[in-house]
């Protein structure tokens, strides 16, 4: 096949490059790329789909970082079909990636949709866009598929990059005039670039966006409302999606299971039973180390809040189901809080989360088990005598510090949480590294 190859899909979305997919000829757009430039691919996606917002919100937050930190969406236009054609000059790239889109096996998935819709005759021009984003040479799954290196020499790469990516994400949820929260950050959707080596992100099709200039019931479908009627009610995220929060995965599972009446002790117990079938084969740090973590939460009494937090929460998410503005207009200040710092953690713990367990994964078990366990307990017990730390540790130390950071000390959880929220997460990647150096 000559060009037009499919090289990827998610659930929104169905990449096509070399050539690019055209567009129709009466929805042509100036910046489009010219379809043959390898710089570029073509997604296609529903014309509902939100991902154009939140990349073109990104672009603005970050600025002239953004070309260096995100793939960029360069132009949209409705796809070309049999019905709505591309001018002439493109008629042979819309036969190429139309055949090689025919040609694609896997089902289930935004290009098994597509490819059924062109299979049979149906125009996709009135209900589909197609956007022009930038390309990038690897994600971190790819890169560390390929490598030849060794998990220590990953990591003395990896180290510099993590503290300036830290640095990207916070100003996007950040931002004075909008907030975006990108909370798909899995190691397919983060790409790197390398010799050095350095973050990007990519594939925005899973974002929730505050802005300034939003009405509150606008605020509420595109973010605090949006999430908890979307992410916490649909999906069963307690055993899988390194990339959720702890506290997070406590609400799913609240909502879930109807544990909004029992005991703080007795949701977790129920969390740990049902992570127990994963945490054997799980480099995933929270369910990895999930009993020296509840055991030391519990102790906490901000964490007790949390929970009983976390509970009204689903209690209210109950009653209001399907209606996120009357939901987060009947959330008190706390619950509130307690959300927001749910949500800003997707762009602090999740990245790290998922490059730790994937780092993790290029090493046998035991070994790395042994040391993540020593990692933790330290933190919890003091160093033991002997014990030796390698640099995976800083993620270790990290993570935990992270985890733990709202629930050490305060006069209220709201109190704790918001200095949490507004602080500077680099200033905690920076303690981790250095307490691992000096060990």
């Amino acid at each position: 096949m000559q060009g037009g190859r499919v090289i990827g899909e998610g659930v929104d979305g169905c990449i096509i490059t070399e050539p690019m997919w055209p567009c129709s000829a009466n929805s042509m757009k100036s910046g489009v790329p010219p379809l043959k430039n390898d710089g570029y691919v073509s997604k296609i996606t529903r014309i509902d789909d939100e991902e154009s917002m939140f990349r073109l919100a990104a672009q603005e937050i970050l600025g002239p970082l953004a070309t260096k930190y995100l793939t960029i969406l360069q132009s949209e236009c409705a796809p070309t079909n049999a019905s709505h054609p591309s001018i002439l000059s493109q008629t042979h790239f819309y036969r190429d990636s139309k055949a090689s889109l025919l040609a694609w096996q896997p089902k289930g998935h935004a290009c098994g949709d597509l490819k059924d819709l062109v299979k049979r005759g149906k125009s996709i021009s009135e209900n589909h866009k197609v956007m022009y984003i930038s390309r990038y040479d690897m994600s971190v799954k790819d890169w560390l598929g390929e490598t030849r290196d060794s998990m220590s020499q990953v990591i003395e790469k990896v180290i510099p990059a993590v503290r300036e990516f830290l640095e990207v994400l916070q100003m996007l949820h950040q931002g004075s005039k909008q907030q975006l929260i990108h909370i798909d950050l899995h190691i397919g959707n983060i790409f790197v670039k390398q010799n050095p080596i350095q973050f990007g992100l990519t594939d925005f099709g899973q974002c929730l966006l505050r802005r300034k200039s939003d009405t509150p019931e606008d605020q509420a479908m595109l973010y605090m409302g949006y999430y908890l009627c979307e992410y916490i009610v649909r999906y069963n995220i307690v055993k899988r999606y390194r990339q959720v929060p702890l506290e997070g995965r406590l609400l799913n599972l609240c909502y879930r299971n109807n544990l909004d009446n029992v005991s703080p002790g007795t949701l977790l117990k129920v969390w740990e039973q049902e992570i127990q079938s994963v945490q054997e084969d799980s480099e995933d740090l929270i369910i990895m180390e999930s009993s020296v973590f509840i055991n030391n939460l519990l102790k906490k009494p901000l964490f007790i809040s949390m929970i009983e937090t976390l509970q009204q929460i689903s209690k209210k998410l109950r009653m209001n189901l399907g209606y996120p503005v009357k939901l987060v207009n009947s959330l008190s200040s706390t619950e509130k809080m307690a959300i927001e710092y749910i949500l800003t953690r997707y762009n602090c713990i999740s990245p790290i989360n998922s490059l730790t367990e994937a780092i993790l994964s290029m090493k046998s078990r035991n070994p790395v088990r042994e040391e993540v366990r020593e990692t933790t307990a330290s933190y919890f017990y003091g160093k033991k005598k002997g014990s030796v730390r390698t640099k995976i540790s800083c993620f270790i130390e990290f993570l935990t510090r992270v985890i733990m950071a709202p629930y050490e000390q305060g006069s209220s959880l709201s109190a704790a949480l918001a200095p949490v929220i507004a602080g500077d997460i680099g200033i905690i990647w920076d303690a981790a590294v250095r307490d691992v150096s000096r060990s």
